[in-house]
């Protein structure tokens, strides 16, 4: 093992024994350095950056921070959304393999005292990575944190990240008519994945479907990249847009009121769908009415908002079958005729680990998603309490498609456990 994941015994196979190098493909930037030029950084810096980039995708991590405390320096690795501590490396290392890393993504290695950021393409086993390389300036250091970007995945869907046939039909009502539809979540919970989820579920040939907007590194099939012109406003290229007979715009995110007011305005011009950054979509619709300044125009332009919440999938490979007793069932609100649950296998030296998900139990993440219905109910909370306690409880009366019926249902089905639904939640809070 490297890096804290325990210490290698002598027999144990090295690295190069076990497996290849993941291999590095060039900056994103396109400023690839002249390592000939670095040999001294390439010597100490090459093989660990080397060695902490393959253990980290071997093992699945989303994403690596290395943090500068003093002498030393602490590795934590990101799986499935969880910390996982790496262990400690001598100041020297670490320093090295920051310093490699930022000039394999065409990074200055001489600025230090200021945030930079690139990325660093990757290869491994024949899967192919972006690695989004960031460093910032600390007391004791530079913090390097690198998030993993997988390119050799399919492209997602609902069905991939968890939604049911009942989120779909519910999903395929709201968008039967013009007007907003919004995907709402914290910072890096996946509703990037949903909003571009949700576009690859719309039928290309009943729909003409243009994006605004940076996409990055994500693809949308049958959806036309909409081109501004020189010095164009977003009014005014959706207004050329619909000229152009949209019939859904999809902007890659609000993320201020003006933004949103322009938006929102062409609800009657056709179908809109956007993220943005709220806690759930109850707090979303709050969102909207703070940035319009008006709870008319939400109630007049919004058909619905999804929200997600990711939690851990069981491992297939280890999750224990249990029968539990109908007294659990009842009070877990689970269906009382269930006659199986599945939970994470024990864990422990006196158990055999798992390699499949290397002894955590767990393996990837699916989603949870609720969806608030603009009803003639909802328009009337928030034309008078717009409020997230107001709009929940409105919410729960409709019986909305809500995350607890949601995380309920994988349960019953054996994706994740109800230790694991019950984390998720009060991690949220």
């Amino acid at each position: 093992m490297i890096f804290g994941f325990g210490k290698k015994d002598d027999d144990e196979p090295t690295v190069d024994e076990e497996y290849d190098y993941v291999k590095f493909k060039g900056a994103t930037n396109d400023q690839n350095p002249n390592l000939a030029k670095a040999q001294r950084l390439v010597d100490v810096g090459l093989i660990p950056a080397k060695e902490l980039v393959t253990d980290a995708l071997l093992r699945r991590a989303e994403m690596m921070r290395i943090d500068p405390k003093g002498a030393q320096s602490q590795l934590t690795l990101y799986i499935d959304g969880l910390p996982y501590s790496g262990g400690r490396l001598g100041k020297q290392e670490a320093n090295a393999i920051t310093q490699m890393l930022k000039m394999l993504a065409g990074l200055n290695v001489k600025v230090r005292d200021k945030k930079q950021a690139s990325g660093l393409r990757a290869e491994l086993e024949g899967f192919k990575y972006i690695l989004d390389i960031a460093v910032t300036p600390t007391a004791s250091g530079e913090r390097l944190v690198i998030r993993v970007q997988d390119l050799s995945h399919e492209l997602i869907t609902l069905e991939d990240l968890g939604g049911d046939e009942e989120l779909k039909l519910k999903l395929r009502e709201v968008l039967s008519s013009n007007g907003f539809l919004g995907v709402a979540g914290p910072p890096n919970s996946g509703t990037t994945s949903t909003t571009h989820g949700v576009m690859r579920g719309l039928d290309p040939y009943l729909n003409q479907m243009f994006s605004m907007g940076d996409l990055g590194r994500d693809e949308l099939p049958n959806i036309t990249a909409f081109e501004f012109n020189p010095d164009e406003t977003l009014k005014e290229a959706m207004t050329r847009c619909f000229r152009q007979e949209a019939d859904i715009i999809y902007l890659n995110k609000l993320t201020d009121a003006e933004t949103t007011n322009t938006f929102l305005s062409f609800h009657n011009e056709g179908k809109l769908v956007s993220e943005f950054a709220a806690t759930n979509a109850a707090a979303g619709l709050v969102q909207l009415v703070e940035w319009t300044k008006s709870p008319q125009m939400v109630v007049d332009s919004v058909r619905g908002i999804v929200s997600q919440l990711l939690i851990r999938r069981l491992c297939d490979d280890c999750k224990q079958v249990f029968r539990p007793n109908p007294t659990f069932l009842a009070k877990a609100g689970l269906p009382k005729d269930l006659t199986q649950l599945c939970r994470r296998a024990p864990q422990g030296e006196e158990f055999d680990p798992c390699e499949e998900c290397d002894a955590l139990g767990f393996q990837g993440r699916v989603a949870l998603f609720e969806l608030i219905e603009m009803t003639d109910g909802m328009k009337k909370v928030i034309l008078e309490d717009p409020t997230t306690e107001a709009i929940r409880a409105q919410a729960k009366k409709e019986g909305m498609h809500s995350l607890q019926q949601d995380g309920l249902r994988l349960v019953a089905e054996g994706v994740t456990s109800l230790d694991e639904l019950q984390r998720a939640f009060r991690a949220r809070r």
